[in-house]
């Protein structure tokens, strides 16, 4: 399985950095563009306060409204530019295919252990649930301040599955399939899936043998994670 390339997507390098750059450059843009605007608005003020011929008489104030009005304008255009930029980075010629080469590279780099392992806490349920997303669940994540040790519901017709993530540098052991067992009822769920990114112990796969549990190892998320992939690049 092949880590995608830029050339694939008709990209070059030179190019992939400039498209990468353009936000900075969008941000760097409209603040110099506020910064005038803003110096504009503040000799205008001075105009308007004392006149043409009296503005160099003033000069403290004149000075006053000048680095005011500049300051404001700067931070204006910037918030302008992050508002904007969304919108003004689709319109640029290489947007299509830089995106696509993203997806596709977020795709491998998911099929890849070493990312799993780099995910802890809220991103690591957040991968999870868009990993049974693209099997065809609706899923959705539970709140973290009272999660009742479920983190993840999905379902599929009137399926309901529970799903608990744990992103531990250890094997989970059975105590925490215990509280997740006593926890399928609450909900009333059909099944419920615990994810460990580092295994489980024999004591938590022979408590889970026989029922409604599914344990789902690393290798079983970078199996979902290989076949997402090839879907992608078939598509």
């Amino acid at each position: 399985m092949s880590k995608p390339t830029l050339q694939e997507f008709g990209i070059t390098e030179s190019e992939y950095k400039s498209y990468r750059e353009f936000p900075k450059r969008i941000g760097i843009t409209f603040a110099v563009v506020g910064c005038f605007l803003g110096i504009l608005v503040g000799f205008l003020f001075a105009y308007n306060n004392f006149g043409f011929p009296n503005i160099l008489q003033h000069k403290l104030e004149t000075f006053g409204y000048l680095w005011t009005c500049w300051i404001i304008g700067g931070v204006t255009g910037f918030l302008l530019s992050v508002f904007f930029r969304n919108s003004i980075i689709s319109q640029h010629k290489l947007h299509l295919l830089a995106s696509a080469y993203e997806n596709a590279l977020l795709s491998y780099r998911r099929t890849q252990e070493e990312y799993w392992k780099s995910l802890k806490g809220r991103d690591l349920e957040r991968e999870i649930s868009n990993l049974f997303s693209s099997q065809g669940y609706t899923t959705e994540l539970t709140l973290s301040t009272n999660d009742k040790g479920i983190d993840i519901i999905l379902r599929k017709g009137d399926f309901k599955t529970i799903v608990q993530c744990k992103g531990h540098s250890k094997p989970v052991g059975s105590a925490i399939v215990r509280d997740l067992y006593g926890t399928l009822t609450a909900p009333k769920a059909d099944l419920a899936i615990l994810v460990s990114i580092s295994g489980f112990t024999k004591g938590a796969c022979d408590f889970a043998k026989g029922k409604r549990i599914q344990l789902f190892s690393l290798n079983d998320v970078t199996q979902l994670s290989d076949q997402l992939f090839i879907n992608t690049k078939q598509s």
